[in-house]
Parts: C-alpha cells; structure tokens; sequence
C-alpha cells in the first residue's frame, strides 16, 4: 500500500505497467418501495420490491414512527436473508413523538421484483409508521458506513446537526426526516429528493421524507430541507463509502500541483474538481488522458497530504 510521499516532484512518463484500477460512481439505482401502517397493534412493516435488486449493491431505509419504546429495537430484514443494521436513529419526545432511523444492508443478496419483500420490526406503541426503501449501486462492500448526525425540534425548516468530517471524499449522503402532520417536505440544497410517504387515519399522522447526495470532496454534512408549515420532526443522516474511488490526474491543469483541484477528476479524462486523492482508499491514476507526452511533471506540493490507496 502507498504511504504518503515527501518528494516534492515527481517525473512521469506516459508509459505505465499497472492498469487503472476499475472505477465505480455510487447511483442511486431504485426507490424500491415504500408502507404505512396505522394499526397500534403492528410490531412489523413490510413492502414488496418493485425493482429488481442486483447483488453486490446496497439497500437504506428510511422509517419513522410515534413509537416511544426502545430505539435499538429496531431492526429490518428482507426475504434473501440479508443482514441489515441500525446505523441511526433519534426520537423526539416534546410535541410528537416523532422517530426517524436509517437501516441498511450493503453487498445484498438479489431481490427479485414483485416477489421480495422488506420488512422493518419496532416496538408497538403507537399507531402511526412508514418506511421508504432505496437501492444503492457502488456503496462499498464492507465498513460502508462512515459519519452519523441527528436533529429535532419543531419548526419549518428541519436540519441534523454537521457529521464529522468524512474519512473519504467520494460517499453517498443519505438523510430521513420524519415529521407529525401532512406538510409537505421539500429537499435541502444540493440534496436530490427521493420519496414522502405519510399515514392515514391513525390519528396524529407520520410523514417520512427520504433524500440523497454524491459527495467527491472532503467535508462535514448536515441532511436540510423544509417544510411548507411549522412541524414536530426529526431526522438523520448517514454517510457511506464508495467502494473503489479514483482520482485520475489532469496534466493539463495550469500549476502541476497535488494539492490543486483543477488537477484530478474522478474520470480518465473527465472533468476536473475532484478532490485531491489523501486517503487509503482512493486509487491514485495516471493514463493516457493525463498527459500530452513525456517529461511532464506532477509537483507534490505537500508532505502531509498525497496519500493513495493504490497507484496505477
């Protein structure tokens, strides 16, 4: 494995003996599917799945609730078996309750359209529940999860607290929010909204409100939106790893430098602004797209951040 480099430049030549490792961009594949329940005896939630789901990809739910029992009771399952885990969650007591949890499984086994389904478990002590369920592509196979935040309160404009900053720069963003009535959500800036779900006829009804975003920079992440009246809410946010990020080198960018943006992009030959490569997870790539003929020069302008998971 590369460490980290203390030369200051480095020669290139166009010829390379490794080949770029494959590259891999989470998508969002599907919204799988979504259900409520208004029935106060239901210690269960399930849905079946309206897209084929391919193995080796990731599932994420969204649920919330008005149940006051036990957070780590919950749990969720589908009928391939996968495992899934609890990796959030937050309970608003004052003016709800309103609970809002993200579950997922990453590297699933597949699920078939129209006859898999996907079930959450929780503690009954309300009426009130929905879920909505989501399947990811390129979300890493194992220790996918990396940052968490949660918030509450009551409001318009439901936002979680900042993560700490991500130990990778390439990860999927993906926030819930539950909330007490039937205003209608709307997706923070920069998010893409996925799916709002609300109960019926269970008295105080719930609304969960699921959306997603594709970082390739290095930051803390706060899941925002709004609503179109005051709400009791609470939500949470999620990050979770690619599972093969790359950085591809742009020498035509104007200072030669590691640490300039306008030098990587995530794509041989793509566009550039991609963050530059610090982590042992990203693999480090100089192709045929990254210079216009030998004797170029790539200056490493930092001794504490060039770090490459792999060099090809």
């Amino acid at each position: 494995m590369w460490q980290r480099w203390f030369c200051y430049v480095v020669t290139l030549a166009v010829a390379f003996i490794a080949p770029p490792r494959a590259g891999a961009i989470i998508a969002h594949v599907s919204n799988l599917c979504s259900a409520i329940s208004s029935n106060a005896t239901d210690v269960t939630l399930a849905c079946t799945v309206t897209s084929n789901v391919s193995a080796g990809t990731s599932i994420l739910i969204g649920f919330t609730s008005g149940d006051t029992g036990s957070e780590t009771g919950i749990s969720a399952g589908d009928s391939a078996g996968n495992p899934y885990t609890l990796d959030v969650v937050i309970t608003r007591t004052a003016g709800g309750p309103v609970r809002t949890a993200i579950l997922a499984a990453h590297n699933v086994a597949a699920l078939t359209s129209g006859s898999s389904t996907v079930t959450v478990t929780f503690p009954s002590t309300s009426l009130c529940r929905a879920m909505a369920v989501h399947n990811y592509s390129s979300v890493a196979l194992t220790n996918a999860l990396d940052q968490t935040a949660t918030g509450e309160g009551s409001s318009s404009a439901p936002a979680t607290s900042a993560t700490s900053t991500r130990l990778q720069a390439d990860e999927l963003l993906f926030a819930a929010f539950g909330n007490t009535t039937a205003s209608t959500f709307t997706q923070g800036t920069n998010f893409t909204s996925r799916t709002s779900v609300i109960t019926a006829d269970c008295g105080t009804n719930r609304r969960i409100s699921t959306e997603d975003q594709i970082v390739k920079v290095y930051g803390t992440d706060a899941g925002t939106g709004s609503y179109a009246a005051t709400e009791q809410w609470s939500g949470a946010i999620a990050t979770y790893r690619d599972v093969n990020p790359n950085r591809y080198w742009l020498g035509s960018c104007a200072s030669d430098n590691w640490t300039d943006t306008a030098c990587w992009s995530a794509t041989s030959g793509g566009a550039s602004g991609a963050s530059a490569p610090n982590d042992a997870f990203v693999a480090c790539n100089f192709d045929a797209n990254s210079f216009a003929g030998t004797g170029e020069t790539v200056n490493v302008n930092t001794t504490t951040a060039a770090h490459c998971g792999s060099l090809a």
